[in-house]
């Protein structure tokens, strides 16, 4: 199923949706490299936030995951 534009995604989603594994999105997450909200416990992400996170890296010349 797709992921509609106003959707949220947890930490196993956007790591699909952006092509990387679950524990390069928590480092993400930990250096707050990536807009991400909490509900509670829970990180939640949305799907239009890390669309235009992702245009903005492709902007600068691609993610910088290695810090």
């Amino acid at each position: 199923m797709p992921i509609q534009e106003d959707s949220t995604m947890n930490v196993t989603e956007v790591a699909d949706y952006i092509g990387c594994s679950t524990s390069m999105v928590r480092k993400l997450i930990r250096t707050k490299e990536i807009p991400f909200y909490k509900l509670g416990t829970k990180i939640i992400f949305r799907k239009s936030i890390i669309d235009l996170w992702i245009s903005n890296k492709l902007k600068k010349g691609g993610f910088n995951y290695g810090k």
